[in-house]
């Protein structure tokens, strides 16, 4: 800071002797007395008060601060030394300086945001200004003078600068700049135990906030500035994500390497604010009065900024947390059963379940509802079916499934349905029907049903392709048996027998295809993430908990089956493969029924036809796991390639090395 240079005491060679007649009865202790009250915040008569241009070194700012100044016809009179000029300098700047921080911190114009804000106010004017005032001296000379001046200057000027720089901030940047202050100051001197004070003071009105919000679920009037704020319009199944929403970057910075304390924190709150959006009103009750007992140590400031606090801290936040969560996670289970609903997803989205996944795909046209506009897939009556197996209390909220329809003027409900086109597998979901209770509802919310419906779009698709090529499978050896029966084998002429061969070599080569993913869907991956999950259920002892981890095993489950956004391309190419397996099946049917296993069905031009086709069909599946493959290396990074993905890609090798077997 540069500070223009100034004389507040100058001798004066020429005074009038009106002047010097005037001024006999003036003593220096008079003088004195009053620069002491000036000290104390009053005003001199013969001291004229001005002001001094300072200009800041790093952004050229000039601002101007008070001073205080003598007369200077009195020097002549007084005969003062050079020694007592300087003294009486020094104690006019910290009356001036004390004039500053007297004037802002008591002024009725200071704009304080918030109830932290009056608190640091009020603190600067307990330990600084009212400190300053107590051990003002009561000797009316310049040594005691100077003495107290030596002493206060300095501390009345880093209170100064410390309320100008924070005293327009609100909240919990007051909190964390005081803290920051107070680490970088040597321990036991003025600035230290005073900065101390006031932390003090700011966590003890922290605490009472976190006290309220802990307790009742109450935010702060100026919640802005607060490290949780709330939101004014949130549909209830989206409140507990999106109502409070949290500001970590304004956790107190004394407790900012302990996340997982300011997780629970904000679970408390929410679970408070849940029992009460209820009519859960005697559990909160219940609940408030068994977390005072615990909140009562958070009475003590020096426990969210002394490092040998923090775990008695840590565990007290610990214990409130599992006391406002053990009733809703409990209700949940019990009350809303929250298992049955997950194993109606397993089931009926999923298919884990082989005798319900084989009712819904042996029974998909009954589900199947084609109308102009919509595709909707149906599975309460398959639900209604299986009574014995779900609770009568269960309403699963995830009977109805409705895509667009591409095809509203060509397909009809009547089309066969062996797998979903290409267009149908990427359609995105028009709406859901969903009525479960308001906890569930909460950690199975809309866009964790979207991604179960694309989920069931692979799942479905792959069982139901699955199922109709083990059924075409005896029509395929039947077909063998009967062109073994009626032809001579060692004829020169046998098309037929040859035709079969193609077909059985390429149904072999696709179906090696088929099983090898269905084992990796169903046999792998889905068991390998749902059995964790349900191991993992168990543990959990909270809402945000239990959000969290379902969150994180759909995730995983999406990545795995190449459903995440990364994965895009390689997802589609393996739909593609399956449709291509779906078309091929097509066309083996309606060759079979052509043929009728006699040799007369086909002419000879015709077969050789199909086997061309045949043979070009196997190319284009050769072709479609080379690209397969080729999407997986190319949206999975090293870091991103893990164990299911490296074994799906081992596998499309594998089923491409197979081509010598048939």
């Amino acid at each position: 800071m540069l500070i223009k240079p100034y004389f507040p005491i100058q001798n004066e060679k020429i005074v009038s002797e009106s002047f010097v007649s005037g001024i006999n009865t003036f003593s220096t202790n008079q003088l004195y007395e009053e620069i002491l009250d000036l000290l104390k915040g009053g005003n001199a008569e013969n001291i004229y008060r001005s002001q001094v241009e300072k200009v800041n070194y790093h952004t050229k700012l000039r601002s101007y601060c008070p001073a205080f100044t003598i007369k200077p016809s009195y020097l002549e009179v007084f005969h003062l030394s050079v020694v007592d000029l300087g003294q009486i300098n020094h104690v006019l700047e910290t009356a001036a300086l004390f004039g500053t921080i007297h004037e802002k911190c008591m002024s009725t114009e200071i704009n304080l945001k918030d109830s932290v804000a009056v608190v640091f106010n009020n603190q600067i004017i307990e330990h600084c200004v009212q400190g300053y005032l107590c051990e003002l001296p009561t000797e009316v000379n310049i040594d005691a003078l100077t003495q107290f001046s030596l002493l206060w200057q300095g501390r009345i000027d880093y209170s100064l600068q410390l309320f100008l720089k924070l005293h327009e901030k609100a909240g919990m940047h007051i909190l964390n700049d005081v803290y920051i202050e107070f680490t970088m100051k040597i321990k036991n001197t003025w600035e230290s135990n005073t900065l101390q004070l006031i932390l003090d003071a700011l966590y003890c009105k922290f605490s009472l906030q976190l006290q309220d919000w802990l307790l009742y679920g109450t935010l702060p009037v100026h919640n802005k500035q607060w490290m949780f704020s709330k939101r004014s319009e949130i549909p209830d199944c989206r409140k507990w994500r999106e109502w409070v929403y949290p500001k970590f970057k304004l956790f107190p910075v004394s407790l900012k390497y302990m996340d997982d304390v300011f997780n629970e924190l904000l679970s408390i709150g929410k679970a408070q604010l849940f029992l009460q959006e209820s009519n859960y009103t005697t559990k909160f009750k219940e609940n408030v009065k068994l977390m005072q007992e615990s909140t009562s140590v958070l009475n003590n400031p020096r426990i969210f900024y002394e490092i040998k606090e923090r775990a008695h801290f840590s565990s007290t936040i610990r214990k409130i947390h599992l006391i406002a969560n053990k009733f809703i996670v409990d209700n949940l289970m019990k009350e809303d059963r929250f298992m049955e609903h997950w194993e109606i997803i397993k089931s009926y989205l999923l298919l884990t379940n082989y005798k319900i996944s084989d009712g819904v795909v042996t029974n998909l046209e009954k589900c199947l509802n084609i109308t102009e506009d919509n595709i909707i897939f149906d599975l309460s009556n398959l639900m209604g079916n299986q009574s014995d197996f779900f609770s009568q209390k269960v309403r699963p909220a995830f009977t109805t499934l409705v895509y667009t329809n591409p095809h509203s003027s060509i397909m009809s409900k009547n089309v066969t349905f062996f797998i979903p086109n290409l267009n149908f597998c990427i359609m995105e979901p028009v709406s859901i029907n969903f009525k479960a209770s308001l906890s569930i509802s909460i950690i199975i919310n809309e866009s964790h049903l979207n991604s179960f419906q694309k989920i069931f779009k692979l799942t479905i698709s792959l069982a139901s392709i699955c199922k109709a090529y083990d059924e075409v499978y005896d029509d395929i050896r039947n077909g063998c048996r009967e062109v073994r029966r009626t032809n001579d084998i060692y004829s020169d002429d046998y098309p037929m027998f040859r035709l079969m061969m193609h077909f059985r070599r390429a149904y072999s080569w696709l179906n090696l295809f088929l099983r090898r993913c269905h084992y990796h869907v169903f046999g792998y991956i889905i068991p390998l993430h749902t059995n964790a999950f349900e191991k993992e259920i168990k543990t959990q002892q909270s809402m945000d908990d239990l959000i969290t981890l379902f969150s994180n095993f759909l995730r995983q489950l999406k990545e795995d089956l190449f459903l995440d956004d990364k994965s895009r391309n390689a997802f589609m190419s393996i739909l593609e493969a399956l449709c291509f397996c779906n078309d091929f099946l097509g066309l083996l049917k309606n060759t079979l029924a052509r043929i009728g296993f006699a040799s007369s069905s086909l002419s000879p031009v015709e077969i050789v036809s199909t086997e061309r086709e045949i043979t070009s069909y196997l190319s284009i599946f050769l072709g479609k796991l080379d690209v397969i493959a080729d999407n997986i290396i190319k949206e999975c990074p090293s870091g991103l390639f893990n164990g299911e993905r490296k074994n799906f890609y081992a596998m499309i090798g594998q089923v491409i090395s197979q081509k010598t077997l048939y």
